[in-house]
């Protein structure tokens, strides 16, 4: 019996088909190729990889692509517009390794996935520039895409970004202290549910925000300040219920 421990894949592959290496226990290294521009579902689901350099020319990862990796540690990105659902669901030890535990969504990228980043509890940072996403691209109410994150403490917000998605960070787990807008903001809508029920202390919205949604910042009842910018026209209903230290 054969066991896979490294790929290389050759320059003619632009796809890696549905369930292609899933269960393949052994596996820890895959060297992707440019010209590759789509990994199907399942198809490196319960491996042992343990870092991950996408191509430029990746575009689409499937549902499930890589769930379930345990030991995988590292992953970069490169300009992937499209992560589906469950994609890296359960690789707990995610940005394990990545100094500040940081984990960094490039500007390309359009779609998060219900459940994509599910219990990738060794994330406690993260960095988003995604321009495209529109404010419901991150999962949804049962299942937004960074749902069981437990450790995330820091949420960094950086140009060339526009809208934070509704349930952006919903049902993380109650571990966000600190968001902030950096750089030169250019955000416009914060979505709906996006930020409910953490425990930010202090929140200064940039002069670009327009509008805030609907129980965004509920429930964050170590809330004591918030600075509103010049351009902020509403403030759906109950956006800051229940943030009793107001």
């Amino acid at each position: 019996k054969i066991k896979i421990t490294s790929v290389t894949l050759s320059a003619n592959i632009t796809e890696i088909a549905a369930n292609a290496f899933r269960g393949c226990t052994a596996l820890t290294e895959i060297n992707f190729n440019e010209g590759l521009s789509k990994i199907g579902s399942w198809a490196f689901g319960n491996t042992k990889l343990v870092k991950v350099e996408f191509p430029d020319t990746l575009k689409s990862i499937g549902i499930y692509s890589f769930y379930n990796i345990t030991t995988l540690e590292q992953v970069d990105f490169a300009k992937i517009e499209k992560i589906d659902g469950n994609a890296f669901a359960n690789c707990t030890a995610l940005c394990s390794t990545v100094t500040n535990n940081v984990l960094e969504i490039p500007e390309t990228v359009t779609t998060v996935g219900a459940n994509a980043f599910q219990n990738c509890k060794s994330i406690k940072r993260l960095y988003w520039y995604a321009v495209k996403l529109t404010s419901g691209g991150a999962g949804n109410m049962e299942n937004p895409a960074f749902k069981g994150c437990t450790a995330l403490a820091q949420v960094r917000i950086y140009a060339p970004a526009k809208n934070i998605p509704s349930y952006f960070c919903y049902r993380a787990g109650r571990s966000i202290v600190l968001l902030t807008f950096n750089g030169t903001p250019v955000v416009e809508t914060i979505g709906d549910y996006a930020f409910y029920q953490h425990r930010i202390q202090t929140l200064t919205l940039p002069d670009t925000v327009k509008k805030v949604g609907r129980e965004t910042f509920r429930n964050n009842n170590l809330l004591k300040s918030i600075t509103f910018g010049a351009n902020t026209a509403t403030v759906e209903k109950l956006c800051f219920s229940f943030c009793n230290s107001l």
